[in-house]
C-alpha cells in the first residue's frame, strides 16, 4: 500500500480483553505491523511543564480501543479505519514489546503471592492463607502478621501479634489498643 498508493499504513489486529483492577473489557492489541506500537515519551514534557520520567504510552492499545468503539462489540463489522493518530505509523514497534515478561511481569504470580512480594517478602515468610471463609479476628490476626513482617535482613520492630496461645484474643486487644476510639 505504501509504495502502490503512497499511504503510511498501519494495521492493528485486535481483540476483546480484560483487565487486572479493571472492570469490563475492552479491545487491546494482538499483533501490529507497520505502527508504533509503544511511544516513548521519557524526557519530554506534560502540559503543566512537568518532567515525564516513566510515561510510555501503548499506542497500538489506543488505536485498539478507539477502532471498537466504531466497529462495536456484537455489530459483526470486522475492521475500522482510524485516521489521524499522529505518530502512529512513525516506527514499526511489535505488539508483542506491549507484554511485561520476566521480571517486569508484575502479575506472573496469583494476586495474593504479588502482595506478598510487593512488601518485600522472603518465600519462606510468606504466610499460607486459607481457601475457606475465617472468621474476622482471624483475617485480621494475619493481616496484621504479615504487616509487620520485617523486611528480608532486618529485625522486627514494635509490638505485634504473633501465633501463640489465644492469638484472636491477642490480636482484639492488639488492634483495640491502636485504633482510636469511635465518637457517637
Amino acid at each position: 500500500m505504501r509504495a502502490r498508493l503512497g499511504l503510511e499504513l498501519g494495521v492493528v489486529l485486535t481483540d476483546t480483553s480484560s483487565r487486572i483492577w479493571r472492570v469490563g473489557v475492552s479491545d487491546i492489541a494482538l499483533g501490529a505491523a507497520g505502527v508504533a506500537s509503544l511511544e516513548d515519551l521519557r524526557g519530554g514534557t506534560d502540559a503543566g511543564g512537568r518532567a515525564l520520567t516513566v510515561t510510555v504510552r501503548n499506542l497500538a492499545d489506543e488505536l485498539a480501543a478507539a477502532a471498537d468503539l466504531v466497529k462495536g462489540k456484537a455489530s459483526g463489522v470486522p475492521a475500522a479505519l482510524v485516521r489521524g493518530a499522529d505518530g502512529a505509523t512513525a516506527a514499526d514497534v511489535p505488539a508483542r514489546e506491549l507484554s511485561r515478561t520476566g521480571s517486569e511481569d508484575w502479575f506472573r504470580r496469583p494476586s495474593l503471592e504479588s502482595v506478598w512480594v510487593a512488601l518485600g517478602l522472603a518465600p519462606e515468610q510468606e504466610p499460607v492463607a486459607r481457601m475457606s471463609p475465617e472468621p474476622a479476628a482471624e483475617r485480621i490476626a494475619r493481616a496484621l502478621e504479615v504487616a509487620t513482617l520485617p523486611a528480608p535482613g532486618t529485625a522486627r520492630t514494635g509490638r505485634a501479634p504473633r501465633r501463640s496461645g489465644n492469638l484472636q484474643a491477642g490480636c482484639i486487644s492488639w488492634w483495640s489498643a491502636r485504633t482510636p476510639p469511635r465518637h457517637r
